[in-house]
C-alpha cells in the first residue's frame, strides 16, 4: 500500500465526530461543554478521561495520554497511522487514493465487493421470499429464540441454491473467474453453481468490518451441518473471528474477550447484551486469533465444551497465549 495524501487525510479527519467514535468504546457522560468517562487505556474507578467537541481531542488526566481522532483508533485497535486512516475512512465512507502503491482495487477489492453483494442478496433472501426454504430457515432461527430483528441486526441470510446468487451476481457485472476466486461459486457440469445453497448464512466480516466470507448451516439433517468459505485471496479462517467487527469495542471497554464455539452462540451473546464475544470458524483456536484478540485486551476468556475436545482447545489456546506473550 501506497502513501495516503495529506488532502484525503484531512477529508477523513474532518468527517469523523471525535465524540461519537470514542462513545462507541467508552461511556460518556457530559459535564459542562465537556465529556467525561473512565480511561480505556488504564484501570480507573473514577473518570479522568475527557473528550472536548470544540477541538476534536481526547486526553487522559490519569495516563496522561491523549489526541486525535485518529491516534484514538491506533491506541485502542493496535494500527498503524494508515490503517487508522483507512479505518475512519470506510467508517465515514470516503473513498481515499494511495500513492506510490496499491489501493483497495483490483482482484482483492472486487471480491470483497462480492461478498457484499452475496451477503445482502442472502439477506434479503430470508427476510422477504416466500419461498419454502426461506420460510424454513425463518422457522429455524425462531426456534432457536431469533427473530427477524436479530436477523436484521446481524445481516443474517438464506441461500436458495440453483444458481440463484451466481445469476444474480453475473448480471451484477461479476465475472466467472471473480465468482470462482471468491468461492461463492464452484464449477459445475454446464457452467457455474452456487457454492451455498440451501443453509442458512452467516456473513463472516474482518476487523475493519468488511464481508471476507461466509460460515453456511444446513436446514434439516444435511451434511456438512457447517460449510464455510474456503480459503480466497480476502478470507483465511485461521485469522478470523466471528463477530471481531462487532466486538471489539466492547472487548476494549471489558478489557477481555470471551471465545465461545459457533456463530449462534456468538449472537445470544450480543442479543444477551454480552458484546464482547466471539468465535472461530470451524477451527481450533490459532496462533493469529489470539493476535487479533491480544489488539484489543490481554485477557482471553475461553468458553468451549467441557468434552475431552473443548479441554484439549482450551489448552492449546491458553498455550498460543504464552507464545504470543514471549514474543516469538
Amino acid at each position: 500500500m501506497g502513501r495516503i495524501p495529506e488532502d484525503d487525510v484531512s477529508r477523513v479527519r474532518d468527517a469523523t465526530d471525535v465524540v461519537a467514535l470514542v462513545a462507541e468504546t467508552v461511556v460518556l457522560q457530559k459535564k459542562g461543554r465537556l465529556l467525561w468517562g473512565l480511561c480505556p487505556f488504564h484501570a480507573e474507578k473514577t473518570g479522568s478521561f475527557k473528550v472536548d467537541p470544540a477541538t476534536q481531542l481526547w486526553h487522559c488526566f490519569g495516563c496522561g495520554l491523549g489526541g486525535d481522532a485518529f491516534g484514538f483508533v491506533m491506541r485502542t485497535q493496535n494500527l498503524d497511522f494508515p490503517d487508522a486512516v483507512r479505518q475512519l475512512a470506510d467508517r465515514a465512507g470516503i473513498e481515499i487514493r494511495e500513492e506510490g502503491g496499491t489501493t483497495e482495487g483490483g482482484i482483492r477489492g472486487r471480491l470483497l465487493e462480492a461478498n457484499f453483494a452475496a451477503a445482502n442478496f442472502f439477506h434479503r433472501q430470508l427476510v422477504s421470499s416466500k419461498a419454502s426454504g426461506a420460510a424454513s430457515a425463518r422457522e429455524y432461527l425462531r426456534s432457536r429464540g431469533f427473530g427477524l430483528e436479530i436477523a436484521k441486526r446481524f445481516g443474517v441470510g438464506f441461500a436458495p441454491g440453483r444458481n440463484a446468487l451466481t445469476n444474480h451476481l453475473r448480471e451484477g457485472g461479476f465475472s466467472a473467474e471473480e465468482l470462482l476466486t471468491a468461492n461463492l461459486a464452484v464449477p459445475g457440469s454446464s457452467g457455474l453453481r452456487d457454492r451455498f445453497y440451501e443453509r442458512i448464512m452467516f456473513p463472516i466480516r474482518d476487523v475493519r468490518g468488511r464481508v471476507v466470507g461466509f460460515g453456511g448451516r444446513a436446514m434439516g439433517e444435511a451434511l456438512p451441518k457447517y460449510l464455510n468459505t474456503q480459503e480466497t485471496p480476502v478470507f483465511h479462517k485461521s485469522q478470523h473471528l466471528y463477530g471481531i467487527d462487532w466486538a471489539k469495542g466492547a472487548i476494549v471497554r471489558e478489557r477481555h474477550a470471551l471465545v465461545v464455539e459457533g456463530y449462534t452462540d456468538v449472537i445470544a451473546l450480543h442479543a444477551a447484551g454480552i458484546e464482547n464475544a466471539v468465535a472461530t470458524l470451524g477451527t481450533a483456536l490459532t496462533v493469529e486469533h489470539v493476535r487479533l484478540l491480544r489488539r484489543f485486551a490481554s485477557r482471553v476468556v475461553y468458553v468451549f465444551d467441557g468434552d475431552a475436545a473443548g479441554v484439549r482447545a482450551a489448552v492449546r489456546a491458553a498455550d498460543f497465549v504464552d507464545w504470543s506473550s514471549s514474543g516469538r
